[in-house]
């Protein structure tokens, strides 16, 4: 079973040691990516983190009201309306599925 994700302290903490900045340099680069990225998707843009991840977004249709059918038994209930939905997709590049041990 896999560990627990690193937290947020553990991962400016790293990149401090690592790159020689300060936590707070770190913690504003990240912040000006997560910005860069929000901006690109709102204008329709794919965004890449050159070798390690592609972000894209999809507009998931809307979905009128009506009747649903359960396709393991078989009765039919009336669903609600759900609105259309952005989806944001992240695919891992070759750099980064290179960089995972292959399994045991």
């Amino acid at each position: 079973m896999a560990g627990k994700a690193m937290t947020k302290t553990q991962v400016l903490s790293n990149l401090a040691e690592s790159t020689g900045l300060s936590k707070g340099q770190i913690e504003d680069v990240l912040g000006a990516i997560g910005t860069l990225i929000g901006s690109e998707l709102n204008a329709g843009n794919p965004f890449n983190v050159p070798g390690l991840m592609k972000v894209t977004t999809r507009v998931k249709a809307a979905v009128p009201a009506g009747p649903r059918t359960n396709p393991f038994t078989g009765e039919t209930k009336m669903g609600e309306a759900k609105p259309a939905q952005t989806i944001v997709k992240v695919r891992p590049l070759k750099g980064l599925k290179d960089s995972v041990a292959p399994p045991a």
